[in-house]
């Protein structure tokens, strides 16, 4: 038999609201980093786990790379860009380290930004990023 909490246990309950945004924000920095683990060790194909079949990309900035503005849709075509773009390195070594995560979550949308740190490059940048909660998570 459960009791009920009394005093300063009352305090310390979490509502399933604050649960779930906490859970939002655990599963949205496992993304993020999974297409960044994915990305840098060249698991092209595991980067289906990332990308909705209608995601869109658009990379900026990318000047110093020798290459334009970018703007994809489809999941294939992101990650046939991507194993093009970035293939031709051939490191597998971690080159991307990314930090200070800011969450706006609405529901099933959410927005982050998040700082970049590519140590290959010595480049850093900044990822604005549009989650839209599937079925699957």
């Amino acid at each position: 038999m459960s009791q009920k909490p009394t005093g300063s246990d009352t305090q310390s309950m979490v509502s399933v609201a604050e649960f779930r945004d906490v859970a939002d924000r655990v599963q949205i920095t496992e993304l993020l980093s999974r297409y960044h683990q994915y990305l840098d060790g060249m698991q092209w194909q595991r980067l289906n786990e990332v990308f909705g079949e209608d995601a869109q990309c658009h990379y900026l900035g990318l000047e110093i790379f020798g290459v334009s503005d970018v703007h994809l849709e489809g999941r294939e075509k992101i990650i046939d860009w991507l194993r093009v773009n970035v293939g031709p390195f051939k490191d597998t070594n971690p080159t991307h380290f990314f930090s200070n995560h800011v969450f706006d979550i609405q529901g099933d949308l959410a927005k982050t930004r998040s700082y970049l740190h590519g140590i290959a490059s010595e480049v850093g940048g900044v990822y604005e990023v549009e989650h839209h909660r599937a079925e699957y998570g």
